[in-house]
């Protein structure tokens, strides 16, 4: 059952371009829903990524409070969105260049874990 957006948590976008020209998948992290285009607060990192680096991730962003309870909220599931995170890395690693664009957005999250309100999935286009 989906959460309601409209609820106390927040919204996300996870995102990954697929590998090209030797050049590893990027990761991508960041504050999403509506307002992805409006703060561009995104973090990036080379994927394959740890755990902790994915926490790293969310952590960089500006938008970090909100996910970590900010003024008395409860804290978001930040664990399940850092695993989400290695797994995105971990598809695009196995798909490579096959892979052109995989995102998430929105990604609900909230303190009871997190729901994939949307998903793209772009293979490339065999030349």
């Amino acid at each position: 059952m989906a959460r309601s957006v409209a609820g106390a948590g927040s919204e996300l976008i996870l995102g990954v371009r697929g590998a090209r020209d030797g050049y590893p998948p990027v990761l991508t992290a960041g504050i999403g829903g509506v307002t992805t285009e409006l703060y561009t607060d995104v973090a990036s990192a080379l994927a394959p990524v740890t755990a902790e680096q994915a926490r790293g991730l969310l952590r960089s962003l500006r938008g970090w409070p909100l996910l970590d309870g900010y003024r008395g909220r409860p804290a978001a599931a930040v664990g399940a969105v850092t695993d989400a995170l290695v797994a995105l890395a971990e598809v695009a690693v196995e798909l490579g260049e096959r892979l052109d664009e995989l995102e998430i957005n929105p990604l609900a999250v909230d303190d009871s874990g997190i729901t994939a309100l949307d998903l793209l999935i772009r293979p490339r286009r065999q030349k």
